[in-house]
């Protein structure tokens, strides 16, 4: 079966599409007349009280859902194993695929030759069983009618939607609206066989609850739309509340990727249309303070003589109280405690916006306010102590900047004690990684720790803590990008301990030369009259956009162009005035630079990182030296253009003549792959 693939779709977005259906009841009696003995092959591992549940929602659905087309045979396989990841752990998953490949735990499979129609399976596994679906079969339903109807309207098959895409971003929009497709299908099946739609629902918040989901612009490097923006097609009464919902998140992915000024932009969105979410304004603040500390300069560090922060927030104070200070934006400062006041007015008891309070006090503009910082500080130890629902990652956070601000008071023994605290959790942390981000939060807070551990050492008079702080500081100038604020200042006691202990130490250039940084993602460009454009972005809100940024001009000097039938795949094409185009489904998923457009920031991951710029016209050495040499190679949309891809950073670039000629902001899923015919 050389010509059919496995095809599957991740159950971790799930949502429904509306439909207009006559009344259904959940009558089980009054849908006998279509039940038929449907095969269900159930491993060991499977209870019988599972199996007998798949069996009877199997043997509901498949009688009502008809197969358009003859490249399955009919009815499908139905298999429920407990599916292993590489590293032996147990998948939640459900998916279909045409036939082929070994099924887990020794269970039977059938594959018909390639002149004959396939035989599609539909795969339910064993922890989506145990944690989602819990026996309840309304549940059920929705899971096995979204799979069945990838199988009935051909996505498995070789005709199937993402086939006849000759581009990554055909085959994303492919993809998203197959699953919009089997969202709608899916759900007609179960209410046609007599379930509740607003039971079969129950799935989707299930998915929540266990926070298997994910916004608009993480959805684009998996493939599927976020289950928010689903449910903002589904709910129109609601659409305002979902369309928030998902503006939150993609917020939160911004965090997670350190792009703070789009996640500012996210939360500013939310907070203007809910006010009363303290969620938002303590995110608010927290982007604001970010991006002031990335601000802060290695002088200004120096002079705060402060440790190696690794989260914050601010507290509003009356500028015209606030003398000027060199090299910082206070205006942010200000704009982030604001946020973060009226965080803790709609929620006084917020862990969280009291962390970030007191690690404002640490780097306030004109000094550390070092007792206040710690009366905050000790406060939010003793309750994430007694929250067992807080993560490891945010109790090592607050541990480490409690002991930060122990240290600047002096108190060395507490600061031990809380650095050694934070070293536990980020243990436990390590055990629960789900994603690349988890792992590039833990290498920030264990260099934060190593540049801490060896300030606390620094202080003791003896060579064996002189020598214990000369490694910590060595493992964070190895751990950490050279372009940190705090690399500076961590090399300069590195080489000064060095000194007094006459022991030879490593040069900065042999630091800088060993290390590969790693870019944070860049997902959004600013256009005229400040205008962001971003990732992820509703489509319906660019019109808005480009009116803002560009007034009467705008509906005169772009245009909409499909770049693919059978999608939903449009060009707006902003050369002319902004050299700049933007491509879009139900949401932006590339923007093009080209001559004349905005210069891309690129800014290694870490805080206080500095900055280089992108832009068309540059030479490949200037966009070797900004991103490497460590690139894919993929195809955007014309099959004959092949673009280097650096997938950290979210780049895609168009290289000629040994110059760049296009530069992308794009997210491509990981899954698929067209060899670009030239580069």
């Amino acid at each position: 079966m050389k010509d059919y693939h496995p095809y599957q779709f991740l159950m971790l977005a799930l949502a429904i599409a509306v439909l207009t259906v006559g009344p259904a009841t959940a009558q089980t009696e009054r849908y006998e007349s279509l039940l038929k003995k449907q095969d269900v092959y159930c491993g060991p591992s499977i209870s019988s009280e599972d199996c007998e549940l798949v069996k009877r929602v199997a043997n509901r659905i498949i009688p009502v859902a008809e197969l358009p087309h003859e490249l399955h045979t009919w009815p499908p396989s139905v298999y429920v194993h407990d599916q292993k990841d590489d590293d032996g752990n147990s998948v939640l998953n459900a998916f279909a695929h045409p036939c082929g490949g070994e099924v887990d735990e020794g269970m039977p499979h059938e594959c018909s030759p390639e002149d004959e129609p396939s035989i599609a399976h539909v795969h339910i596994t064993k922890r989506l069983m145990d944690e989602v679906i819990q026996g309840r079969e309304q549940r059920l339903a929705f899971v096995f009618g979204h799979e069945l109807a990838h199988i009935t309207q051909g996505h498995t098959t070789r005709f199937g939607y993402q086939w006849r895409a000759n581009s990554e971003l055909a085959f994303l929009s492919f993809g998203r609206r197959q699953e919009m497709e089997a969202d709608r299908f899916g759900h007609l099946y179960g209410v046609t066989a007599g379930y509740d739609s607003d039971e079969m629902l129950q799935s989707i918040f299930r998915f929540i609850e266990l926070d298997l989901s994910y916004s608009s612009f993480e959805g684009l490097g998996v493939g599927h739309p976020s289950w928010e923006e689903r449910l903002s097609y589904i709910n129109e009464d609601n659409r305002p509340h979902w369309r928030a919902l998902n503006t939150f998140r993609t917020g939160v992915s911004f965090l997670a990727t350190e792009q703070y000024e789009l996640a500012e932009a996210c939360f500013r969105d939310v907070v203007a249309k809910y006010p009363q979410s303290y969620e938002a304004h303590a995110n608010l603040g927290y982007s604001l303070l970010m991006r002031y500390a990335d601000g802060l300069e290695t002088a200004d560090v120096e002079r705060l003589g402060i440790g190696h922060i690794v989260v914050g927030s601010f507290t509003r104070r009356p500028e015209s109280l606030e003398p000027d200070v060199r090299g910082v934006d206070t205006q942010l400062w200000f704009q982030a405690t604001t946020s973060l006041n009226e965080a803790l007015r709609l929620n006084p008891s917020l862990i969280e916006a009291k962390a970030n309070l007191g690690i404002a006090y640490m780097i306030r503009p004109t000094g550390p306010e070092t007792e206040r910082a710690r009366a905050l500080l000790d406060e939010v130890v003793v309750a994430a102590k007694n929250d067992a629902d807080m993560d490891a990652r945010t109790k090592a956070a607050v541990l480490i900047n409690s002991g930060v601000a122990d240290l600047a008071a002096g108190l060395l023994k507490s600061s031990h004690e809380q650095f050694v605290g934070a070293e536990t959790q980020m243990n436990a942390y390590v055990s629960g990684f789900r994603s690349s981000t988890d792992a590039t939060v833990h290498g920030e807070l264990y260099a934060a720790l190593q540049y801490n551990a060896g300030m606390l050492f620094e202080t003791q008079d003896n060579n064996d803590a002189q020598r214990t702080a000369l490694g910590f500081f060595e493992r964070y100038l190895s751990a950490m990008s050279p372009s940190s604020t705090w690399w500076p200042i961590a090399y300069k006691k590195y080489a000064a301990i060095g000194s007094r202990l006459g022991q030879s130490v490593k040069s900065s250039a042999e630091f800088r030369t060993a290390f590969k940084p790693k870019s944070r993602q860049v997902s959004g460009v600013r256009i005229a009259n400040d205008v962001l454009i971003t990732l992820g972005q509703p489509r319906e809100e660019l019109g808005v956009d480009f009116g803002k940024a560009y007034g009467i001009l705008a509906n005169s000097v772009y245009e909409a162009n499909l770049l693919q039938e059978d999608t939903d795949l449009t060009e707006f094409d902003l050369t002319a005035i902004a050299g700049v185009r933007v491509v879009a489904t139900h949401e932006v998923i590339a923007i093009y630079i080209g001559e004349g457009g905005p210069e891309v920031e690129i800014r290694d991951l870490g805080l206080g990182t500095t900055v280089s710029k992108l832009a068309v016209g540059q030479s490949v050495s200037s966009l070797e030296s900004a991103l490497g040499k460590d690139y894919e190679k993929r195809v955007i949309v014309d099959p004959q253009r092949g673009y280097r891809f650096y997938r950290n950073a979210g780049i895609a670039v168009y290289v000629e003549g040994g110059f760049i000629g296009e530069i992308v902001l794009t997210q491509i899923p990981v899954m698929h792959v067209i060899e670009a015919e030239t580069e």
